[in-house]
């Protein structure tokens, strides 16, 4: 809109006393006070867990597919976009 660069504006900030190339500080949390879970009983759980987890959701979306499938042949209605259309 005005035709000026960024160099003129960090120019300009600088010259009003804007530090624009200050570093900035990023506090991390301290190291000790981060917990590793080391116990192997608790991630052997936390992997069941996990695992039946996913088995229901790979069930959820074969009911889904079924039901799409059941649903376009019953009702003859086109839901599945085929790959070949804009």
């Amino acid at each position: 809109k005005h035709n000026l660069g960024n160099g003129r504006l960090t120019y300009w900030l600088r010259e009003r006393g804007f530090d624009v190339l200050k570093t900035r500080i990023v506090s991390l949390p301290d190291m000790k006070s981060v917990k590793i879970n080391t116990n192997e009983k608790d991630s052997q759980k936390s992997i069941t867990e996990l695992e039946k987890e996913l088995q229901e959701a790979k069930l959820l979306a074969e009911a889904y597919r079924r039901m799409i499938e059941i649903a376009e042949k019953e009702f003859k209605i086109n839901i599945v976009k085929k790959s070949n259309t804009k």
